[in-house]
């Protein structure tokens, strides 16, 4: 396990980490509180790499927000040890129904921004049906580690990412619950395509922005955030071919 944390130690170090800590099983890393889904990658790579070659279990690294700060944190599984299950019981009824009224408010917004791009130069359809598709697949594979819920709010927003851009690309934008640890080979599964060009950050809301600005937290978000963690928010935006 030593190895492996070092390893993870300095990658997490080239990215900008502040702090790097070890325990039994587990390498814990404060990250910037702006990350490449490119940074990811390398961390998630080099977990990989580094437990291949330690001949050592199965591995799995998750991106949280704890308090203020963006955290990269990786487990090392031994003698079979996996993660704990969701719990089964009548929490699956109220699963359902709030995934149902998720997928409700993404035919809405997939709508909406259907009709706007129509007014929007340098848009294709195509672009619309792909980030669909990435919302969907993030509404149905982004859990915690105990089947938790993630997804606080998702927008498909028409936007300049830059100021000197030309014209306007279609963002596709998560606000993840705080506290609560999202996988990244989910994240990567989630994101297909979109992968190649996105960031997460750890942030306190801001209701001009105009992508953070689209994303309300959730009730249960609310009272986590009023004990002074911060939501992690998850940006792309649609591959251009």
């Amino acid at each position: 396990m030593d190895a492996v944390h070092s390893a993870l130690a300095s990658c997490a170090s080239r990215i900008g980490a502040t702090d790097s800590k070890s325990s039994e099983g587990s390498s814990r890393h404060t990250l910037p509180a702006r990350v490449s889904f490119a940074n990811l990658a390398e961390l998630h790579d080099t977990l990989k790499k580094s437990t291949s070659e330690a001949g050592l279990g199965k591995a799995d690294d998750y991106v949280v927000t704890d308090g203020k700060k963006l955290v990269y944190a990786a487990r090392i599984h031994t003698n079979g040890a996996k993660d704990s299950k969701p719990v089964a019981g009548s929490s699956k009824s109220r699963k359902r129904r709030r995934e149902d009224g998720d997928f409700e408010e993404l035919e809405k917004t997939v709508e909406t921004t259907r009709q706007k791009v129509q007014s929007t130069g340098g848009i294709v359809s195509t672009e619309v049906d792909a980030a669909e598709a990435v919302l969907s697949r993030c509404l149905q594979g982004l859990r915690g580690p105990r089947g938790e819920n993630v997804i606080q709010s998702h927008a498909l927003v028409v936007c300049k990412l830059r100021e000197e851009d030309e014209s306007s690309r279609l963002v596709v934008a998560l606000r993840c619950m705080p506290c609560v640890p999202v996988s990244v080979s989910s994240l990567k599964a989630a994101m297909g395509g979109f992968w190649s060009d996105g960031a997460v950050e750890a942030k306190e809301h801001d209701a001009q922005h105009d992508v953070y600005g689209k994303l309300p937290s959730s009730e249960e978000g609310s009272v986590v955030e009023s004990h002074g963690h911060v939501s992690m928010f998850v940006v792309t935006s649609a591959v251009r071919t």
